[in-house]
């Protein structure tokens, strides 16, 4: 039978003048090593197996006139069928991510609407969160914010580490943290995780929050999988 491979997979092979199977792999090799094959996109996922929590980290939206592109905001609408589909396949109890614009927001309203519960996780307080990661890049991601941490937190799902907000750590800090929620809401077993890293596939260097999320879930032996955002 021959295998469903991903559309955006076998157009990059054949840019490349390579056979799908090599081209992925070749991919795979400059995300990050060793990583899943199936880890690209949903669809080739091979494992059905139900996680009791999702954890998910991704790229932000970008600036306007951004040289590099990570997450342009047209791009919005199909990274959240993408986010949908592998939360629809997975059926995680929960999702747990912080809030910024892009990613994690999309990420939050697909899980209200498949009546996944969820939990945010801020490395400082809300207000200054929203300051600096939320309504400084284009798109209306300010009232959205808003009414996420309103539910979130009459219910008890918004966790604030009251970091210092510029501490050269603290991002890594809330990756962590963000991790260690999951595998607390799924009874204290990693392999109950799955690890959803949304980004474009290229990491930026040290400063990149977003790969160290996917190498702090590596090391814990966590399932990852790649929503691409370009």
């Amino acid at each position: 039978m021959r295998r469903p491979w991903n559309l955006q997979l076998i157009r990059g092979a054949r840019e490349h003048h390579r056979e799908p199977t090599e081209w992925i792999k070749t991919i795979e090799n400059q995300l990050i090593p060793s990583a899943p094959v199936y880890a690209f996109h949903p669809r080739l996922t091979t494992s059905r197996k139900a996680m009791r929590a999702t954890a998910l980290a991704g790229r932000r939206i970008d600036a306007v006139g951004a040289d590099t592109p990570r997450f342009p905001l047209e791009r919005a609408g199909a990274v959240r069928d993408r986010i949908r589909e592998l939360m629809v396949e997975h059926r995680p109890d929960w999702l747990v991510s912080s809030a910024a614009c892009g990613s994690d927001l999309l990420a939050q309203e697909i899980a209200a609407e498949l009546r996944v519960q969820r939990r945010v996780v801020l490395p400082f307080h809300p207000e200054e969160f929203r300051r600096r990661s939320v309504v400084d890049r284009p798109g209306e991601w300010g009232p959205r914010f808003d009414r996420l941490i309103g539910e979130l937190e009459s219910h008890g799902n918004l966790v604030d580490l009251g970091l210092d907000p510029d501490a050269a750590d603290v991002y890594t800090q809330a990756n962590e943290a963000i991790l260690e929620q999951a595998v607390a809401l799924s009874g204290g077993a990693g392999g109950n995780v799955l690890v959803v890293v949304v980004w474009e596939g290229r990491s930026r260097g040290d400063d990149d929050y977003t790969a160290a999320f996917a190498q702090a879930a590596r090391r814990r032996t966590m399932t990852v999988t790649y929503v691409l955002t370009t």
